[in-house]
């Protein structure tokens, strides 16, 4: 053989990718329920940058992800629908699935890190021209709509609803706080702010999202429509835009949306869009910057819904941090090895359910045509369902 034609043989041979990840229909967190305290913030001075902080004890099924969440979205993405359920019948209807150990998740002491970090560059923070901001009213729901009930029905019912251009319930937030809404400081950079109707921006009230797709690095957050009031979120930085997130050791979320690739840039996280859960503590707070000035690095919670963790990738990842086994970090929690697919074309639908009966968390990916709207009311016998489809389970010590 010449050497022409060994090379030519060579060109031939097809590339395969290998991977470390598999694809799942469903990723099941189990057994979580940490159980110790996490450092709570109690004062945030805006001159010195220097944060206070108090120990919040934590315990019980779905702890810490039992308290109020909110809900955040990284470009590239096109949110087609989101909503949050509440279970009626308290999850009476929630039946433990049996586990297959045979594809359970190793937990590893390392995990990846927290891949949300977005660095501010100097020009792109905004200097607040008054301190005093005068926030528009807002007729506030009840504020038990946000958390789970015990009642008798098995149904669960729409709390929170969301699809371009029309929402019920949920508040648009982003980073852009100290023009028109939010603050802003040297010591701590833009606070969160009303986003505008394509989440680039700052807003002075409430706006719901239009049909966007948002770009790399582009970050919405969503929290309920009911305002903090009298101390009931607990403490949050001042002069900002404060709201409860979904609380609840059993509740439901459910998405529809597509991630399609964005190659034609350089900013941080290019083309590596996410959907995550953070205790609504850290937004309010300091999501971005001194560690010391949220609750995140001391473990108070973050689920990683469905991220690209490598630019480019199709590979959706999920990874919970929080300080069940490593007390009094965020380095505990676990992670899985299986992926969903990212939906680059067109759309795919999502339920999180978190069921507090049996400590579980499961990530459920839908078929094609199951459900077309998420609707005011899912039957108990639905969400059974998507809880008896099989994958991956990571089991929390």
């Amino acid at each position: 053989m010449t050497k022409i034609t060994f090379l030519l043989f060579l060109l031939s041979i097809p590339i395969i990718k290998f991977t470390d990840a598999s694809s799942a229909q469903a990723i099941v967190y189990s057994n979580v329920a940490m159980s110790g305290s996490y450092q709570d913030i109690t004062n945030m001075d805006e001159n010195s940058g220097v944060c206070s902080q108090k120990s919040y004890a934590v315990s019980g099924n779905i702890a810490p992800l039992d308290e109020e969440l909110s809900v955040h979205f990284r470009g590239p993405i096109r949110i087609v629908q989101f909503g949050v359920y509440s279970s009626s019948g308290g999850g009476t209807n929630l039946k433990k699935r049996d586990f297959d150990e045979s594809i359970t998740d190793k937990i590893t002491s390392s995990q990846e890190g927290h891949r949300h970090k977005k660095p501010h560059s100097s020009n792109s923070l905004i200097q607040i021209i008054n301190d005093q901001k005068n926030f528009p009213s807002i007729t506030s729901l009840p504020k038990d709509l946000f958390v789970n009930k015990e009642v008798s029905s098995s149904s669960w019912s729409r709390i929170a609803y969301y699809t371009p251009g029309t929402s019920s319930n949920c508040v648009f937030m982003n980073h852009q706080g100290g023009s028109g809404s939010g603050t802003f400081s040297i010591a701590f950079g833009n606070s969160i702010s009303y986003a505008s109707s394509d989440g680039k921006s700052c807003a002075s009230s409430p706006q719901t999202l239009n049909d966007v797709t948002l770009g790399s690095n582009v970050e919405v957050i969503i929290f309920s429509s009911t305002q903090c009031s009298s101390n009931d979120c607990g403490y949050c930085r001042s002069n900002i835009p404060a709201y409860h997130g979904f609380g609840g050791a059993t509740k439901m979320f459910v998405f529809e949306f597509s991630m399609p690739h964005d190659s034609g840039g350089s900013t941080v996280n290019q083309d590596m869009p996410a959907v995550w859960l953070l205790n609504a503590k850290i937004p309010r707070t300091l999501q971005y910057g001194n560690s010391q000035c949220s609750c995140w690095a001391t473990g108070c919670g973050e689920l990683d819904l469905f991220e690209i963790i490598s630019s480019g990738s199709n590979d959706l990842t999920t990874t919970l941090h929080d300080g069940q086994g490593k007390p009094g970090s965020a380095q505990g929690g676990g992670g899985s090895g299986s992926t969903f697919s990212r939906p680059t074309q067109g759309t795919k639908k999502y339920v999180v359910i978190f069921n507090g009966n049996d400590k579980s968390i499961h990530l459920v990916e839908l078929d094609d045509g199951e459900i077309s709207t998420f609707g005011g009311t899912i039957s108990g016998d639905q969400v059974s369902g998507w809880l008896s489809k099989t994958g991956a389970v990571v089991n929390l010590s």
